[in-house]
């Protein structure tokens, strides 16, 4: 989960994987391979709520494709 805040509104913080997130970003894109879906899915638990995610995620096979956090105003697309 999160690690450390800036405190306040705004600011950033890191995951447990090092990832810093922008608190005033307006939306976010994260892409990767099969590898990555570990780390897209902590970041996608981590994301603040109610901002537009974009993820993109290339499979070899579609049995490959892994549950994911269903979160609102989140688009998931298997490549």
């Amino acid at each position: 989960g999160p690690s450390g805040s800036s405190g306040g509104t705004g600011g950033s913080f890191r995951t447990g994987r090092g990832y810093a997130i922008d608190l005033n970003a307006t939306g976010f894109f994260l892409a990767g391979d099969e590898t990555a879906l570990p780390a897209i899915g902590q970041l996608l638990e981590a994301l603040p709520p109610g901002i537009a995610t974009d993820v993109r995620v290339e499979v070899a096979r579609p049995d490959a494709r892994q549950h994911l956090s269903e979160r609102s105003q989140t688009t998931i697309g298997w490549v």
